[in-house]
């Protein structure tokens, strides 16, 4: 599926997509750049999304992960 970028820099996202994913208006979206693939990520940031990460951080500091993906976001 192809959508195109507005005057603005806003993008529509296929309802198709949407319900797919849950993304209703005033849903988050993560917003991640791969520059080895030339690629940007977009990952809704839904409550099945936040409960799919319950565990994952568990012992591994998560401080220290959340601070990390902060400095990461000031880059850009």
């Amino acid at each position: 599926m192809d959508a195109t970028v507005s005057v603005k820099g806003q993008l529509v996202i296929p309802s198709k997509i949407r319900r797919k994913f849950g993304i209703v208006a005033g849903t988050r979206v993560r917003v991640d750049v791969d520059e080895a693939a030339h690629r940007i990520i977009l990952t809704p940031v839904t409550r099945n999304y936040i409960q799919n990460l319950r565990g994952k951080y568990k012992s591994r500091g998560l401080l220290a992960a959340l601070a990390a993906g902060k400095r990461h976001d000031r880059e850009f």
